[in-house]
């Protein structure tokens, strides 16, 4: 008949078919638990209903398992005549077929003084490190912070990844196109002075010059040294005058400097950079130019960076070169010998307020690169397309044009350098900017470069 019983460890209500032998354990189905189930009394009334004996409550060991119906004294009793038998404790390992559910572990509670200090930690260590990711997101380059220290009337600007470069030993020619032994020579004082060691004394070089008229022209030079300097050990070794510049430290040199430093006026805005100012008719004007760009960009050349000079000064040598000035009409004068293939390009460079070439090594070949500023994203694209459908859209099966044959650019003539050149070429913008790239290797690269390394490129 139907047997009723609960789990004494969860109480779980548990209903069997028929009650179990004595002694036998019985599992519970909820928390796995086993033990040994008391006889209840209702079980026992209605058995004895059927076999028309009287019944009455007996303890677990008072049954017809033992014989003996002596009637329990007084006192013995208690919850209406039946006891409640302890659990019997079996481990996995006594009874393998012990498959139930674990008892839930009772939850501790946790101090709250701890939780808030750990909310606090946490949030002081998200804050910390929203606050360095802002730093470093807003932070210049170190060409934007050289260029912050160079007066934004400049109009021509090469910079030289001297560092990097030095990596590359095929490059070297390429490097000291611009890294002259003047230049080299002055690097070489400053570091000596400030007690640093000459040997790769130069991380970064950029040349900038303002070119008002044919004849005027001034001309600064940007170094980012290779080691940290300490401008009061320096005034001691340079052998120079101090001359402070808008309450930056400054040195004059006389005409016994070496290299680029002679006659020059030399400042030192911090302990990497170092800005120098050759002697010339805008001199003191490139000077005082040369410290507005100290408590930000303000009115520096690195207020007009733009999307095409984004572009081009991530290259290992670079070129920059904006419409003012003598340049006003360059480019447009540089593209007109091809305005009959290249109409789109040689209509919109009249406008381009900035423009530029850059090359840079890696791998087993060169990288170089072309671009000038549109007046918007819009023309951009117009032009990339108009180049893809033009004379140069088939790749490396491209004939260049006879106008472009013709435009003193001497790889277009050689067949070989011309059809590697085009196997690789890319059309491309970025926002405003329009600019063309490709890769060469070997004595085909060297003959490239000679066109976009050239020291002479915007000398007339």
């Amino acid at each position: 008949m139907p047997f009723e019983t609960r789990c004494p460890e969860c109480t779980a209500k548990l209903s069997l078919d028929a009650a179990p032998p004595g002694g036998t354990p019985v599992e519970c189905p909820k928390c796995g638990s086993l033990f040994v189930p008391p006889r209840a009394a209702k079980n026992k009334v209605g058995a004895a209903a059927k076999s028309g004996k009287t019944a009455r409550p007996r303890d677990d060991d008072d049954d017809e398992a033992d014989g003996d119906d002596t009637p329990r004294p007084a006192g013995k009793k208690s919850g209406g005549g039946i006891k409640k038998p302890k659990s019997i404790a079996i481990t996995k390992t006594s009874n393998p077929n012990n498959t139930g559910k674990k008892r839930k572990a009772k939850k501790k509670v946790t101090n709250p003084v701890v939780v808030l200090v750990a909310i606090a930690f946490g949030f002081g260590a998200l804050t910390a490190i929203f606050a360095t990711m802002i730093y470093f997101l807003n932070r210049a380059g170190k060409v934007q912070e050289m260029l912050t220290y160079v007066p934004a009337e400049v109009n021509w600007v090469r910079g030289v990844n001297v560092s990097l470069l030095a990596k590359y030993p095929g490059y070297a020619a390429e490097v000291t196109k611009f890294y002259r032994s003047d230049i080299k020579a002055a690097a070489d004082h400053v570091a000596t002075a400030a007690g640093n060691d000459t040997v790769a004394s130069l991380d970064y070089l950029i040349i900038a010059k303002h070119r008002q008229d044919a004849s005027t022209t001034g001309t600064m030079y940007v170094f980012r040294m290779a080691k940290a300097m300490k401008p009061e050990a320096l005034a001691a070794g340079l052998g120079a005058s101090s001359a402070a510049v808008n309450g930056e430290t400054g040195f004059k040199f006389g005409p016994g400097a070496p290299g680029i430093l002679a006659n020059a006026t030399m400042i030192v805005p911090t302990p990497r950079i170092v800005a120098i100012i050759a002697p010339g008719r805008l001199q003191g004007a490139m000077t005082s130019g040369a410290t507005v760009g100290k408590g930000g960009k303000g009115d520096s050349f690195a207020a007009k960076l733009n999307a095409t000079s984004k572009v081009v000064i991530r290259g290992s040598i670079w070129l920059l070169m904006r419409n003012t000035g003598h340049f006003s009409n360059y480019l447009e004068n540089s593209v007109k010998v091809v305005k009959d293939d290249f109409s789109m390009i040689a209509d919109k460079s009249k406008a381009a307020a900035m423009f530029g070439v850059w090359t840079s090594p890696g791998g087993s070949g060169v990288r170089i690169g072309a671009a000038f500023e549109c007046a918007d994203k819009a023309t951009a694209s117009a032009i990339v397309k108009s180049m893809y459908d033009g004379p140069l859209g088939k790749g490396d099966e491209s004939e260049a044009p006879n106008q472009l044959k013709s435009a003193s650019l001497s790889f277009i003539t050689d067949k070989k350098v011309f059809g590697e050149f085009m196997q690789y070429v890319e059309f491309k913008t970025s926002r405003e900017c329009v600019y063309v790239i490709s890769s060469l290797t070997g004595e085909n690269a060297k003959r490239v470069l000679d066109t976009f390394n050239s020291p002479t490129m915007g000398s007339d």
